[in-house]
């Protein structure tokens, strides 16, 4: 009896971990912005760009030890070119007020930093707009 006991409470054990294995939270970061992030991002951006009309890429260029990345850009107009920023928060935003003692995103503007952000829009369907 004892035996079967210890069977069938391995079996049980078995079954409740692999149910649970399921459950376990993975380290990948989230790529979707919050809204609070989406808000934060288009705001910088249009402070950025002037008030003209802005995108920002769909989802974080990178995250993780580096902090979280996105692109924001005006879109080309006439003869004018596309003009990128590449914003890096150095933490996810989940609050919809910022104090300024607090925003210290990293803004990168130059051609060499931004061009992840222009190789992204050579891509149909990775922008999106307020």
């Amino acid at each position: 009896m004892p035996d079967a006991m210890r069977n069938r409470f391995c079996q049980i054990s078995l079954a409740l971990a692999l149910m649970l294995s399921g459950c376990a939270s993975t380290s990948e970061p989230e790529l979707a912005l919050t809204p609070a992030e989406h808000n934060y991002v288009m705001q910088t951006g249009r402070s950025l760009f002037r008030g003209k009309p802005i995108e920002r890429a769909r989802g974080f260029l990178f995250t993780g030890g580096s902090g979280y990345a996105v692109c924001v850009r005006a879109p080309a107009t006439g003869s004018q070119p596309a003009d990128y920023a590449l914003l890096v928060l150095q933490r996810r935003v989940t609050d919809d007020y910022i104090p300024q003692a607090a925003d210290d995103v990293v803004i990168l503007r130059s051609a060499t930093e931004t061009l992840p952000c222009r190789k992204l829009g050579e891509r149909p369907g990775n922008w999106t707009t307020l």
